[in-house]
């Protein structure tokens, strides 16, 4: 049962790589159902759905994603991209400032987070957004031209 269970996550990223997403993301429906604890199948599943443009339904299998034990590095970059496609930056930050701890909080999507705040005419959240960022990183051309603007 066991290989069973792995062909179906295996056909998953096949079907991925073909663009054949709805099928791609029926095997890792199936996938999870017999393995609810990985992290790589719950990050999997939310990259299709996002490809979809299913992304509330993307958050949410990236949060699953975070709360499992074998999470890929990229979950949280993923979850993050999914709530400024959702318009939601404040919780962006919140997860850039959370995995600061684990992993160097990257500066382009520091910079992406400010400019979805800006976009909302918050340009005191933006700029809170863009010091913390240079704290982080320092004096990073991208993000001093991003305060300056």
């Amino acid at each position: 049962m066991p290989g069973i269970v792995f062909d179906h996550y295996q056909q998953a990223a096949s079907l991925f790589e073909a663009g054949r997403l709805e099928e791609s993301l029926s095997h890792f429906e199936t996938f999870l159902k017999d393995r609810p604890l990985s992290g790589k199948a719950w990050n999997g599943a939310g990259t299709v759905l996002f490809r979809l443009g299913r992304h509330a339904q993307a958050a949410g299998y990236f949060l699953r994603s975070m709360e499992q034990q074998d999470r890929p590095a990229e979950a949280w970059r993923n979850l993050i991209c999914t709530y400024l496609a959702l318009g939601k930056p404040g919780r962006a930050m919140r997860w850039l400032k959370t995995v600061d701890h684990e992993v160097h909080a990257d500066i382009s999507l520091v910079c992406h987070t400010a400019r979805v705040f800006e976009q909302q005419s918050d340009a005191a959240s933006a700029m809170r957004l863009l010091q913390y960022g240079k704290r982080l990183d320092g004096d990073r051309p991208l993000l001093l031209k991003h305060i300056e603007q």
